[in-house]
C-alpha cells in the first residue's frame, strides 16, 4: 500500500479512536472497554460489524486489518472516509456497494438522465433485450 494510504489510516484510526474514548467517558463506559494503553487511547469500532480493533489492526499484514472505506463507493467517485475491518470491506461492503449503485442508476434512469439495459417479452417465445431512456414530455405529463 503506499504510504499515504498508511498515514491516512492512521489519521483516521486516531481521530475515530478519539470520539470513542469521548463518548465512553462521557457515559461512564470508561471501564467497560480497555481503551487505554501505553499512555494513549487506542481502540476503532469497525462501524459494519461493531468488532473492536487496536493499532496493530493498521498493519495490512494482520489477520484483519482495517482498511479504508470509500463513501459513496470508490466507482461512485466516494473518498476514503472511514475504516472498515477488512472482512467487512471485501464482504459487506461489495454487496452494499452493488445496492447503491442500482438505487443511483434507477433513480438516474427515472429522471430521464440515464439508460437502463432491459429485457422484454413479446410473447412465450419472443424475447429481446434493448437500452430503455425514460422521456417524459412535461406537456402531457399528469
Amino acid at each position: 500500500m503506499p504510504k499515504n494510504n498508511s498515514l491516512k489510516r492512521r489519521r483516521l484510526f486516531n481521530y475515530f479512536s478519539e470520539n470513542l474514548r469521548k463518548i465512553c467517558e462521557e457515559n461512564n463506559w470508561i471501564n467497560s472497554i480497555e481503551l487505554y494503553k501505553d499512555g494513549y487511547y487506542y481502540v476503532y469500532n469497525c462501524p459494519l460489524c461493531d468488532s473492536f480493533f487496536n493499532k496493530s489492526s493498521l498493519d495490512q499484514n494482520s489477520k484483519n486489518p482495517l482498511t479504508l472505506e470509500h463513501i459513496p463507493p470508490e466507482s461512485l467517485y466516494g473518498k476514503p472516509l472511514t475504516l472498515t475491518c477488512k472482512k467487512c470491506n471485501n464482504v459487506g461492503g461489495s454487496s452494499e456497494d452493488l445496492e447503491l449503485k442500482k438505487f443511483f442508476s434507477v433513480e438516474a434512469f427515472l429522471k430521464g438522465e440515464s439508460k437502463i439495459k432491459g429485457k422484454f417479452k413479446l410473447n412465450d417465445s419472443n424475447t429481446f433485450k434493448a437500452d430503455v431512456k425514460l422521456s417524459i414530455d412535461e406537456k402531457n405529463f399528469n
